[in-house]
């Protein structure tokens, strides 16, 4: 249970990267590594959530919702509920733009 929580509550490891890359390609936008990672990372971050939502979506929908939420904790619940809701897959290929 402590791997799912990490992944929920903080978005792991990988988000640290995408958001490290970023800020340096802002810092100095003439630099062709960070270029090119930036434009990797706009491809990417649409699947990421997209996954991330089914993800969530299959916790929240589990017939062990209890124990996961008294693992867990209920806010947890309730932010994945929000983030499902607020989420559209037909923008996945707008995001990518």
């Amino acid at each position: 249970m402590r791997f799912t929580g990490s992944i929920i509550g903080s978005g792991g490891h990988n988000q640290t990267n995408l958001k490290l890359a970023m800020i340096r390609h802002d810092l100095d936008v003439t630099d062709a590594y960070y270029k090119a990672e930036q434009v990797y990372n706009d491809q990417l971050q649409p699947v990421i959530d997209q996954l991330e939502n089914e993800y969530k979506a299959v916790l929240y929908h589990s017939p062990y919702r209890d124990v996961l939420e008294k693992k867990l904790g209920r806010i947890t619940f309730q932010n994945m509920e929000l983030a499902m809701r607020s989420y559209d897959e037909r923008v996945l290929e707008l995001r990518r733009e």
